[in-house]
C-alpha cells in the first residue's frame, strides 16, 4: 500500500507538469460550456439537463486522450520498462495509474460543475429560471460518477495498449471521442436524431454514461438508471479484461498484433450483448405503452377529453433588489393588463430565422407536403379538446404547446411553418385585445396547468417522442412572447386602440 501511494503521488506531479495532460485533462471540456451555452441560450432551465452531457465530455477527455496520450508516452521514453525492475506487483502500477486518473477526472468533474454555475447557464427571457445548474442527487451523482470514469478508463488502457506512439494514440482517441458524441447524445439530443443513428447508439457507452449522469444531475436519481449502470459496469469489466490481456511493457515486446486483436474482441462481444439486449428492452417498453394505450381507447370507445383543470396562480415569489419588475409581473390576472404594460417587456428573444422557436417568413419555402400537413392540423384544431376549455389561459397555452414540442422534437420544416399555423388560428379564434393580454400574461408566468397529454397530440398525428418539459416550456414562453410583439407591431390587429 506504501508503494501504492508512493506511486499514485508521483504521477499527479508528473500530470501537472505536462500541459497536455493538463488541456486534455481540464481546459478541453471547459470548451463545451461555451458550446452550450451558446446552443442552448435561449432555454429555460437547461443548465441542469445539460450537466450530465458536460460531465461526460470531462470524463471523455481525460480517458480518450489523456490517459492513453500519458501510457504510450511514458513507454516511448522507456518508463514502463524500468518500471518492470520494480519489486512491485503489475497490479500496483495499474491501480496506482487508474487510480490517479480517477482523482484528475473528478478534478475536472468538479470544475466543469463550477464553471457551469460560473457560466450561469441561463436564457435571458421574459420568465426567470427556478433550475439552478447545480446537481439534484449528489451523493447519487459521486457514483454514478465513479462508474462511468470506471468504464471509459477501461476504454482508455485498451487505447493504450493498441498504439506505438503518442501520435497514434491521439487519432484512435478521436476515433472513439467523436462518434460518442454524435451518438451517445452528448452533443445532440438522441430523440433529434433519425432511428437508425439511435439504433447504434445502443451498442456504445456513451447512451447510458449520459442516461445515468443525467438521471443525478436533473432527473430522480440513480434508482431510475441501475439497468445503465449495470451496462456500464459490464461494459467496462469487459473492456479492463482486454486491455490487461494486451498489457505491454514496451513498444517492441507483448503480445502479437493478431492476438491483441483477438482479445479486442472480447469487448466488442460485450457491446453487442449489451447493444442487442438494450434493444429488446426498448421493444418491449414501446409494446406495453402500446398496449396500455390500447386498452384505454377500448375502454372508453368514445370518451369526452377531459377538460384541463386551472389551478390556482402559485404566489409570485419577491424577484431579487437588483431585477427590475414589470407592470405585467405585478398585475393580479391578465384582464387588467393595458397596452403600456405590454410595450415595456423587453424584447430579448431569439430571432425568427433561428434554431430556437423558428417562425417562417417566406411560405413559399415551404415544400407543398409541410403545407398540406399543416392545413390538416389547422382544421383539427377547430375540434381539438384542449383547444375548447372554458379557462382561456389554458386554452391559448395548450395551443401554444403544439407548436412548442413539434420545435423540441426538431420536426423540420414543420418546425418553422406550424408556429403560423397556430397564430393563424389564434387570430381567428381569439378576440384580439383579450388574446394579446393572455398571451403577454402566458410569457411572464407559470403555466395555468398542466402540459396537454400525449394522446391528445396524437389527435392532431403529432406524435410525442420528448419529455423534456422544462425546454418545452421554454419554447412555450418564448412563441406567447414572439406572438403577443407581433401583434403589438401590426397596426391593424387591433391590439392597441386607435385614437
Amino acid at each position: 500500500m506504501r508503494g501504492l501511494l508512493a506511486y499514485a503521488g508521483m504521477m499527479l506531479r508528473l500530470q501537472f507538469r505536462s500541459r497536455l495532460a493538463v488541456f486534455y485533462g481540464f481546459l478541453f471540456p471547459l470548451i463545451f460550456i461555451v458550446a452550450f451555452r451558446i446552443l442552448y441560450r435561449h432555454e429555460i432551465g437547461h443548465g441542469a439537463s445539460h450537466l450530465g452531457e458536460l460531465l461526460v465530455v470531462a470524463i471523455l477527455g481525460g480517458t480518450c486522450f489523456g490517459l492513453p496520450v500519458t501510457m504510450v508516452s511514458e513507454r516511448e521514453r522507456g518508463v514502463w520498462r524500468r518500471y518492470r525492475l520494480l519489486p512491485t506487483p503489475i497490479w500496483t502500477l495499474v491501480a496506482g495509474t487508474m487510480g490517479v486518473r480517477f482523482v484528475l477526472l473528478a478534478g475536472a468533474g468538479a470544475l466543469q460543475l463550477l464553471a457551469a454555475r460560473a457560466a450561469d447557464m441561463r436564457a435571458l427571457t421574459l420568465v426567470p429560471d427556478p433550475n439552478l445548474t447545480a446537481p439534484t442527487h449528489l451523493p447519487d451523482l459521486v457514483l454514478a460518477f465513479a462508474v462511468v470514469s470506471f468504464t471509459f478508463c477501461s476504454f482508455g488502457l485498451i487505447v493504450a495498449m493498441l498504439t506505438n506512439s503518442v501520435q497514434a494514440a491521439q487519432a484512435l482517441g478521436q476515433c472513439i471521442f467523436l462518434p460518442m458524441l454524435a451518438l451517445g447524445g452528448i452533443a445532440v439530443r438522441l430523440d433529434s436524431l433519425p432511428d437508425w443513428t439511435q439504433t447504434l447508439a445502443a451498442f456504445t457507452p456513451g447512451r447510458y454514461a449520459v442516461e445515468a449522469l443525467f438521471a443525478c444531475t436533473a432527473g430522480e436519481g440513480i434508482t431510475t438508471v441501475r439497468y445503465e449502470l449495470g451496462v456500464l459496469l459490464f461494459m467496462g469489466a469487459a473492456a479492463g479484461v482486454s486491455a490487461a490481456k494486451m498489457f505491454r511493457w514496451d513498444v517492441h515486446t507483448g503480445h502479437e498484433r493478431r492476438s491483441r486483436l483477438g482479445w479486442l474482441a472480447v469487448t466488442l462481444a460485450a457491446c453487442l450483448i449489451v447493444g442487442f439486449s438494450t434493444l429488446r428492452r426498448d421493444a418491449a417498453e414501446a409494446q406495453r405503452l402500446q398496449d396500455e394505450r390500447t386498452n384505454r381507447e377500448q375502454a372508453a370507445p368514445a370518451p369526452e377529453p377531459a377538460l384541463l383543470p386551472a389551478p390556482s396562480q402559485p404566489p409570485a415569489k419577491a424577484p431579487p433588489p437588483e431585477q427590475k419588475v414589470y407592470a405585467v409581473e405585478k398585475a393580479a390576472s391578465w384582464d387588467v393588463l393595458t397596452p403600456a404594460n405590454l410595450l415595456e417587456l423587453p424584447r430579448t428573444l431569439p430571432p425568427d430565422s433561428g434554431v430556437v422557436t423558428p417562425i417562417a417568413a417566406n411560405l413559399d419555402e415551404i415544400d407543398d407536403d409541410t403545407q398540406a400537413r399543416g392545413k390538416a392540423i389547422h382544421t383539427k384544431l377547430a375540434t381539438w379538446a384542449p383547444g375548447k376549455v372554458s379557462d382561456p389561459l389554458q386554452r391559448v397555452a395548450n395551443l401554444l404547446y403544439v407548436a412548442a414540442v413539434v420545435d423540441v422534437m426538431q420536426i423540420a420544416p414543420l418546425e418553422s411553418y406550424l408556429p403560423v399555423v397556430v397564430e393563424q388560428y389564434l387570430w381567428e379564434s381569439s378576440q384580439t385585445p383579450d388574446l394579446v393580454r393572455q398571451l403577454a400574461w402566458i410569457a411572464t408566468h407559470p403555466l395555468p396547468g398542466e402540459m396537454v397529454p400525449a394522446e391528445d397530440m396524437e389527435k392532431l398525428e403529432i406524435e410525442v417522442t420528448t419529455n423534456r418539459t422544462n425546454e418545452i416550456e421554454s419554447r412555450l414562453h418564448t412563441y406567447a412572447a414572439k406572438f403577443m410583439f407581433r401583434l403589438l407591431d401590426d397596426p391593424d390587429s387591433g391590439a392597441i386602440p386607435k385614437k
